[in-house]
């Protein structure tokens, strides 16, 4: 009989921890996500917004605005948004394998008691609640409004209305 090639064919082995989903459920109070949304503006330039959410509240908040995203632009206003944050009741920090989430950026919530969880490589239901959001944004207002700049992005991000 032949064997086939090692790690092919063969079951996975089991995991000593809670599947993802499950661990979403049972801390979602304790968990906040971040990630970034693009928008064209409408002379075809790039910008993008730096949004976190909160797992329990669904609450999604404002980091920042830039046309340029660099991993120090990206600490800097976690840094700006923690200072003005409470942060007890959070634990965890879910986000992306994004190049701008550094070991810097991950140092500054961790230095806020938080434990960074990164989402699995190409798997954008692993933070589906941050995907959601940013997709509802994109539907119910972004697609239906043309966008200057980013003080305008800025403006029109900030002054939705309290669901």
């Amino acid at each position: 009989m032949e064997h086939p090639e090692p790690g092919r064919n063969r079951p996975l082995p089991a995991r000593s921890g809670p599947a993802w989903k499950q661990f979403l459920i049972a801390q979602a109070e304790h968990i906040v996500a971040v990630d970034f949304l693009h928008v064209d503006t409408i002379d075809l330039k790039r910008i993008h917004a730096l949004v976190r959410l909160e797992h329990r509240s669904r609450r999604a908040h404002l980091l920042g605005v830039t046309a340029g995203p660099t991993s120090d632009w990206a600490t800097q206003a976690v840094r700006n948004f923690l200072l003005d944050t409470d942060t007890t009741t959070m634990k965890f920090l879910i986000r992306d394998r994004a190049g701008q989430f550094t070991d810097a950026f991950d140092a500054v919530f961790a230095g806020a008691g938080l434990s960074v969880r990164k989402s699995p490589p190409q798997a954008p239901k692993a933070s589906a609640p941050c995907e959601r959001i940013i997709g509802t944004l994109r539907r119910e207002l972004l697609d239906r409004t043309l966008i200057l700049n980013e003080q305008h992005l800025r403006r029109t991000l900030t002054r939705l209305p309290e669901a």
